[in-house]
């Protein structure tokens, strides 16, 4: 399995012939750094704390804890800050809808960057499961980017309470 991480012991200089996908802890002048070699042994890169950006979720209020939902555009705007890419999205109630689900959009400088749009299910409080599962059509976000979430659909009988949508983002 080439695909696998293999650590290797503590060295004082990288090797002229690298392990494929190996892990050196390089001991230099000032400190211990760690080189990953790339999947054919041929490179390898420093790791520093720029070059590990996990993935960030970012949780958006679009309601009051108690507020029934309303059908609003904009219910929230906001900016992006740095350049980032949209992995996925999901959306949570504290009380779920009846009658129909609820129906969002999220929109990038007001173009919506969902296929299918995001949806909670009636009478559940979540999106993780529901019937149709939103695809982001747009990752790519520039610095500055506006994002606006639309209500598009809620419950029939009752509409839902307490709306937030969770953002996961990579290159942060």
């Amino acid at each position: 399995m080439s695909n696998l991480l293999k650590i290797i012991k503590t060295v004082g200089s990288l090797p002229g012939v690298l392990e494929p996908n190996g892990l050196y802890f390089v001991k230099e002048t000032d400190g211990t750094y760690t080189y990953l070699a790339n999947s054919s042994g041929t490179d390898a890169v420093k790791l520093t704390a720029n070059s590990i950006k996990p993935n960030e979720t970012q949780v958006v209020a679009c309601s009051g804890e108690k507020a029934l939902l309303a059908l609003e555009t904009s219910v929230v705007t906001f900016r992006v800050v740095g350049n980032k890419t949209l992995l996925s999205v999901r959306a949570s109630l504290t009380e779920g809808p009846v009658g129909s689900g609820v129906t969002l959009d999220i929109k990038k400088n007001g173009v919506s960057v969902l296929s299918p749009k995001l949806t909670i299910d009636a009478t559940k409080k979540t999106s993780v499961g529901s019937i149709s599962n939103a695809g982001v059509i747009t990752s790519n976000f520039s610095d500055d980017s506006e994002i606006t979430i639309d209500i598009t659909q809620i419950g029939s009988s009752t509409p839902g309470k307490g709306l937030k949508v969770y953002l996961t983002w990579s290159g942060v």
